[in-house]
């Protein structure tokens, strides 16, 4: 599934898989240089959440939203807001730990008719991202019980999606296990992901995939695992500036375990 078809998109044609097939986030970011478009700053904000500069994603993920609310009232322009809001929440999450906020009440989705979802396949993208932005922000507060049941829902629900999207709901099933001192179902869900990511997938997604178990098994003191999951970033084909920022996002869960004592992936 595309959520940026040809016939709606408002991003260069072939940007999206340039992203994701190429990890050059800094040609990435200029090839959007003529772009005014909301999700072109969207997607501006996601590239700088990646490179770990989260003041300047905040900026530019709050200038789209103001275009957003004078944008066409289209199912496109909806399903791209709110792939911006989870954007953003994404790089709240991974600023630090999240302060004075209680519980949230349960995520709403809005209902969209089934004919609407067979036109528009990317509402079902946009659904299971805002699922796992919920799943993560359980996580995040502690609410580890409540994080397995989604990532299991998640795992079942999309298990013949890409296998570097599925790593992603091993990770946070692996991190809510040992949090819940379950570190055999931990370490289980860990070799799941790495596996997923060996098999295939794009190339943004098993750099950060690997990311997450370089920091896992940095966190958990073996060694070993840490220090193939190391050399796997390393000998990823795409710029060397992508890779430093990838071992900067797991220097930043080490760090998380450090002052939490608790498992996160981001």
């Amino acid at each position: 599934m595309d959520p940026h078809r040809k016939r709606d998109s408002v991003l260069p044609e072939g940007w999206l898989e340039g992203l994701f097939d190429k990890a050059d986030l800094d040609a990435s970011y200029t090839g959007l240089k003529k772009c005014s478009h909301f999700h072109a700053e969207t997607m501006r904000g996601f590239i700088r959440h990646l490179q770990l500069r989260f003041r300047d994603a905040d900026l530019l993920f709050a200038n789209g939203l103001k275009k957003a609310i004078k944008a066409p009232r289209t199912i496109p322009n909806l399903v791209r807001q709110l792939v911006l809001n989870a954007y953003w929440f994404q790089n709240r999450l991974l600023q630090g730990p999240i302060q004075g906020l209680d519980s949230p009440r349960e995520f709403r989705f809005p209902d969209f008719p089934q004919f609407i979802r067979e036109e528009y396949p990317e509402v079902e993208f946009v659904e299971r991202l805002r699922t796992s932005a919920e799943a993560l922000l359980r996580l995040h507060l502690g609410e580890f019980e409540a994080a397995v049941k989604i990532y299991e829902t998640l795992v079942e629900k999309y298990r013949d999606e890409p296998d570097d999207r599925l790593a992603q709901q091993y990770l946070g099933l692996a991190a809510a296990f040992h949090n819940l001192g379950q570190t055999q179902e931990a370490a289980r869900y860990l070799e799941n992901a790495g596996f997923c990511i060996q098999v295939g997938g794009r190339l943004l997604n098993r750099g950060r995939v690997a990311a997450n178990l370089l920091a896992a098994y940095s966190c958990l003191q073996d060694t070993e695992s840490a220090r193939d999951w190391r050399v796997f970033v390393e000998n990823l084909d795409c710029p060397q500036a992508t890779k430093d920022v990838l071992f900067k996002r797991s220097t930043l869960i080490v760090q998380r375990w450090t002052r939490e004592s608790r498992l996160l992936m981001a």
